[in-house]
């Protein structure tokens, strides 16, 4: 019988308990890397189908049909989920390495902040699947060491405290930060602009000509008659 969720096959050992068969094509690959993203979508959907408790040893194995196999069986499903475990969550010690490295490298740079914080949550949640935790403390210190100068006083505030801050917590404060900077970037910018405009230099307009301005009237023939031309011509035209 088939549901949208898994299908089912009888169980010719228990009638009253078919087999359950869940498609899984939504579930990400499983591959080095992401086996705890792989294990909490395997058990959330193990969970709700109730099959978890076969897995976590809190149940009884139910009895054993297949007799015969070509390769060395595993007697569980609780054995099988271990095995998994220890194959994909317990990576080598060179491997532990590099990601600790990755982690102490990552910084802000031209991220924005809840692109910088979510390479941060990633490498820390990779060292979290395989055996290697990293307390709030570190990951603090990480995230901090990671910004740059403009989140000073930011960074001051947060070493200043007695407590260590949640990851959530410290997403927010920094985000509230950058929210401030961009804010304080564009009223800058705003008499900037205004003042660029205002002082730039007008077109000289073009200055009225020094000859024509000072040029003497044109000539007078009563003002070019010398003052003894004058006399004579008066003392000519008196009678005896």
């Amino acid at each position: 019988m088939a549901t949208e969720s898994h299908f089912t096959f009888p169980n010719p050992h228990e009638p009253t308990k078919p087999f359950s068969i869940v498609p899984l094509s939504g579930v990400v690959k499983l591959t080095q890397s992401n086996y705890l993203n792989w294990q909490l979508q395997i058990e959330a959907i193990l969970d709700g189908l109730d099959l978890y408790k076969f897995l976590d040893g809190s149940h009884p194995a139910p009895a054993a049909f297949i007799n015969n196999t070509a390769t060395p069986p595993t007697k569980t499903s609780a054995a099988l989920w271990s095995t998994l475990k220890s194959t994909f969550a317990l990576a080598s010690h060179g491997h532990v390495k590099q990601l600790k490295d990755r982690l102490r490298s990552t910084v802000k740079g031209t991220l924005s902040v809840t692109e910088f914080m979510n390479n941060i949550k990633i490498v820390v949640d990779l060292l979290a699947s395989i055996g290697h935790s990293v307390s709030v403390e570190d990951v603090t210190d990480h995230i901090l060491r990671g910004l740059d100068e403009t989140f000073k006083p930011v960074i001051d505030g947060f070493n200043a405290r007695d407590n260590p801050i949640a990851f959530d917590e410290l997403h927010e404060k920094l985000l509230q930060h950058e929210l401030h900077l961009k804010t304080t970037h564009q009223i800058t910018l705003g008499p900037t602009t205004t003042l660029t405009a205002q002082a730039k230099p007008n077109k000289p307009k073009p200055r009225p000509s020094t000859q024509s301005q000072w040029a003497s009237p044109p000539s007078n023939t009563s003002w070019s008659v010398s003052p003894q031309q004058q006399y004579t011509s008066r003392s000519t035209g008196q009678g005896p």
